[in-house]
């Protein structure tokens, strides 16, 4: 029963709630030192690794690609087509490149190794453009050594150095393990708790305006 001058919790309602309690459980877990507790376990250490590194540097033009061109005229067709497409791309990411460089004060190119990063890398290679525009690679000292052993072979396949950065008065994964600990990266700071209130509220404000728009 209704009475009057109240308002019944509609579905709509509910299922809002539900979703921003979803929300906020999972910032919580994300910022929680017990949510990352889990992914500790195995130790980490900086530098090459003699068994990545056996064979280094290994051999590009070994790597597959992995596509099926079909077969016969088809074979020929798409691979036509391909050859078209990437021209394209890969001249018009050429003119972008550099007209960056010849019109920026200081341009830069920042890389984490992704994918992304590596065909940018290999376009300002092809373009000349390494010994202008500087690479700037971050070493948190908490990466994977498999991801320093691949900076050190893209380094030498293109012929340059990067320039790395990271964490200041420490200068190595473990003086920064014996300055800050091993659990650094899971603690919670002070700036990590503003995002988390302004996130919080945020997420409600957003959920007001659709039980408002609801109505």
């Amino acid at each position: 029963m209704e009475g009057k001058g109240e308002h019944a919790i509609t579905p709509i309602e509910i299922m809002m709630f539900f979703l921003l309690l979803v929300a906020l459980c999972a910032l919580a877990n994300a910022f929680s030192p017990l949510g990352a507790s889990a992914l500790t376990t195995r130790r980490m250490y900086m530098g090459l690794d003699p068994v990545l590194t056996k064979s280094f540097p290994r051999d590009f033009k070994s790597i597959p690609f992995g596509t099926d061109y079909g077969d016969k005229n088809d074979e020929i067709l798409n691979k036509q087509v391909e050859d078209r497409k990437l021209k394209y791309l890969e001249e018009d990411l050429f003119a972008v490149l550099k007209a960056a460089a010849a019109s920026k004060e200081r341009p830069m190119f920042t890389t984490a190794l992704i994918a992304g990063d590596a065909v940018i890398l290999d376009a300002l290679a092809k373009t000349n453009l390494l010994s202008k525009v500087p690479v700037v690679f971050v070493d948190t000292f908490t990466l994977f050594p498999e991801s320093i052993a691949h900076l050190k072979e893209v380094e030498n396949h293109y012929g340059f150095k990067s320039q790395i950065y990271h964490a200041q008065g420490c200068k190595d994964q473990e003086d920064y393990y014996t300055k800050y600990g091993r659990d650094y990266w899971m603690k919670v700071l002070p700036h990590d708790i503003s995002i988390f209130f302004y996130s919080y509220v945020f997420y409600f404000r957003i959920l007001i305006n659709m039980i408002t728009f609801a109505k």
